[in-house]
């Protein structure tokens, strides 16, 4: 089967106005989350893994209708940190950002791994966490999954979605 199979993606890489959009939002979720410095962790070199887990935090505590020391409406704030969690998957487990054209017409951000076999939507995950309590917040455990390279085995160009 080609690339081109009708519920295959199309990717293409991000426009410099998309990289910068992205750059913006990346620095949008930093200024909500705590300094590094404040929680005991060296502000040179982020853990892998942290700022996940305090994605995963603070839209687990919007979820559930804690008050936040900001104000954001919950859609900038997925918008934010989701940019943020693919940031760091792209940092920590080499994944790299296109944009993916589903046969659909939709078109959204991915983060996708080297072989393009498999893919999160970032934006799309923190949303869904954020937005409905019943919906499992696996913002950390997929990460984690991508980290230790525990992602499943299909071909190349797939685009499987994880998450």
């Amino acid at each position: 089967m080609s690339a081109s199979t009708p519920y295959r993606p199309v990717a293409r890489p991000l426009t410099d106005e998309e990289e910068a959009e992205l750059t913006e939002l990346v620095s949008g979720a930093l200024v909500l989350l705590p300094a590094p410095e404040d929680v005991g962790l060296d502000p040179d070199a982020p853990a892998p893994g942290m700022y996940p887990q305090f994605i995963g935090i603070m839209a687990e505590a919007r979820r559930r209708g804690f008050e936040l020391p900001f104000v954001v409406a919950d859609e900038e704030l997925a918008l934010r940190l989701g940019a943020l969690y693919g940031d760091e998957l792209c940092r920590v487990a080499g994944w790299d950002w296109e944009m993916l054209s589903w046969p659909s017409g939709l078109e959204t951000l991915a983060v996708v791994s080297p072989d393009r076999s498999v893919c999160v939507l970032p934006l799309d995950l923190v949303g869904r966490v954020i937005a409905d309590p019943t919906v499992e917040n696996v913002i950390e455990g997929v990460f984690g999954t991508v980290v230790r390279g525990e992602v499943p085995v299909v071909g190349a160009g797939r685009y499987v979605v994880l998450g």
